[in-house]
């Protein structure tokens, strides 16, 4: 589990949060190998510690309330992660770019009250962000990503994407900040192009008025068959490109063995990646400390 959650060729739909909700039913059902989401008993007990918890101004999510309720349970002084049951599947949650669960505020709230990742990631994360937005506003080279080789790109690069049905005209992006950047996914099936485009009209929100900005940028495009299957797949390959506001860069010219339905993902950095290191250390009780557990691999 640890190598497929850290490959840079997983497609995600939409965003890297797809994969800790994913994970996080995963852990939840390993240590659970017998739970039954229709047990009336279970779900009575989850959704009475719900309400508890609700009453105390703890805030809740929409998500699996058994799940919820398992993870919350315990002390807000430590993660998950940090507790015996939770020691076995750090290894993968290190894997996991909690770097962009960080930028959606909707996203970032459900991942403090489910309490798994701890928080100290989840601060230095914030602090790098910021860090970055600064350094880019102040027009600081060393903070947009450039020279960067392809393991270091694979290994830090943002991961999203999209399924698009039918042929035709397309255009959509991902929420989340990103660093004063709209970017915008266009594709024309008539023209069989992919293009990005750095969108400055029509929005409310804060956007950096730099004339240029630069990113690195990977796409891969699949079309699948009716069983989801891969029937043939191409890509860009990384590519450094420079932006001004409003312009349109072509990403790809689409093969014309690729026909819909189509999976696109797409492989992103608009600011240097942080600190391999950051969350190599997990806080431990001493609990968790004195017990022995074989990491989840």
């Amino acid at each position: 589990m640890s190598a497929l959650t850290a490959s840079p060729d997983l497609y995600l739909m939409p965003t890297e949060f797809a994969l800790y909700k994913l994970l996080r039913t995963w852990m939840f059902l390993c240590l659970h190998p017998d739970y039954d989401p229709k047990d009336r008993v279970q779900r009575a007990d989850a959704v009475g510690a719900q309400e508890l918890l609700v009453n105390a101004g703890v805030e809740t999510h929409s998500g699996d309330v058994i799940q919820w309720a398992y993870f919350t349970r315990g002390t807000k002084e430590r993660s998950f992660l940090a507790t015996p049951e939770g020691q076995p599947y750090v290894k993968v949650f290190q894997k996991l770019r909690t770097q962009y669960l960080t930028i959606q505020y909707i996203n970032l709230k459900i991942i403090f009250n489910d309490n798994i990742i701890p928080k100290e990631w989840l601060y230095r994360h914030i602090h790098n962000h910021w860090d970055a937005l600064l350094r880019i506003d102040h027009g600081q080279e060393d903070s947009i990503p450039q020279q960067l080789n392809d393991e270091q790109f694979f290994e830090s690069c943002m991961r999203c994407g999209r399924m698009l049905l039918e042929p035709g005209f397309h255009m959509w992006g991902w929420s989340g900040f990103n660093y004063g950047m709209e970017l915008i996914l266009l594709m024309d099936y008539n023209t069989r192009s992919l293009n990005i485009r750095r969108n400055h009209q029509g929005l409310d929100r804060v956007l950096s008025l730099h004339p240029k900005r630069k990113l690195m940028v990977r796409t891969t495009v699949t079309s699948v068959n009716a069983r989801r299957q891969p029937v043939f797949t191409q890509t860009s390959g990384i590519c450094s490109i420079s932006l001004q506001k409003d312009e349109d860069v072509p990403l790809m010219v689409l093969d014309p063995k690729l026909v819909h339905p189509l999976l696109i993902s797409v492989n992103m950095l608009v600011a240097m990646p942080p600190n391999p290191f950051l969350k190599d250390i997990v806080p431990l009780s001493e609990e968790a400390i004195s017990s022995l557990s074989t990491p989840i691999s």
